[in-house]
């Protein structure tokens, strides 16, 4: 899917980002990080941008691991900083997908047909 290749060629460059924002703990690191969050959202790919979270989560334990508090508390701060403005810069994407979710007929569906192509997230770890 066109899409899910376009999210995916931001993930890099989003750990990237991630691993600046992390060691310095400043701004335009932490908004250029949002940026290729919400690029990936902007592509069609949210499950992309939740998998460059998870790239992000890996580097931040690995940094945690090495640091203190200290690094922890300004890991957070980046981290909220760089949500917040993904999620601002997606808007645009998100609302109008929501409200075309809050429209659709597939709620009233059965549970089989609903949850066809849905595996549990349990079996992510057998990846």
């Amino acid at each position: 899917m066109w899409n899910q290749l376009a999210g995916a060629t931001w993930i890099p460059w989003g750990a990237v980002a991630a691993e600046r924002a992390f060691a310095t703990g400043r701004l335009r690191p932490a908004v250029l990080w949002g940026l290729t969050l919400a690029l990936q959202v902007l592509a069609g790919a949210p499950e992309m941008a939740l998998m460059g979270l998870l790239v992000a989560a890996v580097l931040a334990v690995r940094r945690i691991h090495a640091g203190g508090t200290a690094t922890v508390w300004k890991m957070l701060r980046t981290s909220a900083l760089a949500l917040a403005f993904a999620v601002l810069l997606s808007a645009g994407q998100w609302l109008p997908s929501v409200a075309v979710a809050q429209a659709s007929f597939r709620p009233d569906l059965p549970e089989a047909v609903r949850s066809y192509w849905s595996i549990h997230p349990v079996t992510l770890l057998q990846l």
